[in-house]
């Protein structure tokens, strides 16, 4: 691979962002809805101008917007501010995950599509975009307790889908073949804690440089240094970037006074990362692939969103929550669905090989549509709860 392309291309996507970002102020379409258009059309489902190695960039930028974004939600997870308001994180994003999973799983079997297959995608349901959902917070600006509420359920979303998707597709194989193989659940329980004990190691040894170093060029060497450092032991130990970067950004600022100034760093280097992710995320998208799952995909979508809603109830019924902030705008807020459902696809397609095709196919063609039709939900969601507060 030759750096020219790749240099030109990213350059190119950086300039087409700034007409992006013009149009989504006029038309208040959020922003990475835009972007994920876009690339769409520079990808092979439209112009197909993008290099054939792209997709190696794809993984790189991904991994990078994740941990950017992952160590930006672990400051959300404060310990004072986590005391007030984590009951209420923990049972809510606990009460989604589960919810969807059982939703899609019950929908899919019973609608005759197979048990197997059935497991397999309510494992991947629960996944949520996190990056998607906080480029709709940060466009909208204003950190109020809805914001927090949506980061910290994103935060803690995919530690739920490890462990849930281990179990179903435990579940899924014991359908198959009959035989319970509980490697799975040894994988996830490594992944899991090998994931959480790097992030936070990783934050206990930066906490006692960040207290000494000042807000400049220091720190922003401090920041993308943890940031590139994260991803790659992650990247080489086959560990989530998501959840060690949470895990990182949370230890770091419980552990010194001084940990606004990495995480404003970040704030200020992430967006070119994200814009060429979404770019190059949209670039992969299938909208063609929809065609030759057309019930299925139907199903999993619905099943999906209704799971969203049923999740949230499930989750506030021990918190005697009964609001309509609650209930209808916090779900609808949680729609995206990109990166770590793919991820999961790819691995359960990988272990069966009969049902692989057909699930990779659902996952990455339903991807599209909860990623360009999510953040406008989110955005409208957003912005009606807080008018009705």
């Amino acid at each position: 691979m030759t750096t020219t392309p790749m240099l030109l291309v990213i350059g190119v996507v950086l300039l087409l962002a700034i007409g992006v970002q013009i149009v989504a102020t006029r038309t208040r379409i959020p922003t990475i809805s835009l972007l994920l258009l876009l690339g769409v059309l520079l990808g092979p489902a439209a112009l197909d101008v993008l290099p054939v190695d792209s997709e190696t960039w794809f993984e790189g930028a991904a991994a990078i917007a994740l941990t950017m974004i992952g160590f930006l939600l672990g400051g959300e997870f404060d310990a004072v501010a986590f005391k007030r308001r984590g009951r209420r994180a923990v049972v809510l994003s606990l009460g989604l995950s589960v919810g969807t999973a059982i939703l899609v799983a019950l929908t899919i079997g019973l609608a005759g599509f197979g048990w197997t297959l059935a497991l397999l995608l309510g494992g991947i349901a629960p996944a949520t975009d996190p990056a998607a959902t906080v480029a709709v917070l940060d466009e909208l600006g204003k950190d109020d307790d809805l914001a927090t509420d949506l980061r910290s359920i994103v935060a803690l979303d995919d530690v739920w889908g490890v462990l849930i998707y281990a179990i179903m597709v435990a579940g899924a194989e014991l359908v198959d073949t009959g035989q319970l193989d509980g490697g799975m659940l040894l994988e996830a329980g490594r992944e899991l804690g090998g994931s959480l004990l790097v992030g936070a190691l990783l934050g206990a040894l930066a906490a006692p440089l960040t207290g000494r170093l000042g807000a400049g060029r220091p720190t922003t060497l401090e920041a993308l240094g943890l940031v590139m450092v994260c991803a790659g032991l992650c990247e080489m130990l086959g560990l989530s970037t998501l959840l060690a970067s949470v895990a990182m950004g949370a230890a770091l600022t419980n552990l010194t006074r001084e940990h606004e100034h990495p995480f404003r760093e970040v704030e200020n280097l992430e967006w070119p990362f994200l814009v060429v992710f979404f770019v190059l995320a949209g670039a992969h998208m299938e909208p063609r692939a929809l065609l030759g799952v057309g019930g299925l995909a139907v199903a999993y979508v619905a099943a999906r969103a209704a799971g969203r809603f049923g999740g949230i109830a499930l989750g506030a019924l021990p918190l005697g929550d009964r609001s309509k902030r609650t209930l209808l705008w916090t779900p609808l807020s949680l729609m995206p669905q990109a990166g770590v459902a793919l991820g999961l696809a790819l691995s359960a397609a990988s272990r069966f090989e009969v049902e692989g095709p057909t699930l990779l196919t659902v996952v990455v063609g339903t991807t599209l549509i909860f990623e360009v039709l999510g953040p406008p939900i989110a955005r409208f969601a957003i912005l009606r709860a807080r008018a009705s507060d």
